[in-house]
């Protein structure tokens, strides 16, 4: 999809930018082992034009929040439609939910309501065990699903980053003041 080409974009990007550093982590080391003061302000003004590219690119995603949010949106109506069509019947995808939900102890993408229609449910009338709780026991049927009320996976992964992002924030900085 059109939304998903500006990820590409993204990602292009920072290998370029990776590539361009490793280049630059080379010249500079050539520059000090010669002590040459050519090649040191070389390596230094374009660490410099790096780091202030990075700043900017860092900028631009955090001005452009609603823009992922819609991209967000539109890839978890794909992953719904995905869901309903092949869990179930196709035993990779089918297994890659399981270990999915088993890793971060959710449930679908938005939550139970994501199976509903699934060739899974359709046969059995009940939904994946994760919907209802750890318990591999419990037979795991609509009323029991919505109780429990297990969190989706897309909300799971929104959590999981988010505890994480004092540290990769912290990490961030970090990697900013060692280019500085």
């Amino acid at each position: 999809p059109q939304e998903l080409t500006h990820l590409t974009k993204i990602g292009y990007l920072l290998i370029a930018i990776g590539g361009v550093t490793s280049f630059l982590g080379l010249l500079g080391c050539c520059g000090a082992c010669c002590e040459n003061k050519c090649l040191l302000m070389i390596f230094f003004n374009i660490i410099f034009i790096v780091f202030v590219m990075e700043v900017i690119a860092a900028v631009l995603l955090l001005l452009k929040r609603p823009v992922a949010e819609k991209i967000l949106e539109k890839i978890g109506n794909r992953v719904v439609t995905s869901i309903k069509e092949t869990y179930g019947q196709n035993y990779i995808i089918t297994k890659a939910w399981n270990e999915t939900m088993t890793l971060m102890q959710c449930c679908g993408y938005n939550n139970y309501t994501d199976f509903q229609g699934t060739k899974f449910v359709n046969q059995t009338s009940l939904y994946p065990n994760f919907c209802c709780s750890n318990e591999q026991s419990l037979r795991c049927d609509s009323v029991k699903a919505k109780s429990v009320g297990v969190n989706g996976c897309f909300n799971a992964v929104v959590n999981w980053v988010t505890s994480k992002a004092t540290f990769l924030g912290g990490v961030a900085i970090c990697v900013a003041a060692i280019q500085v």
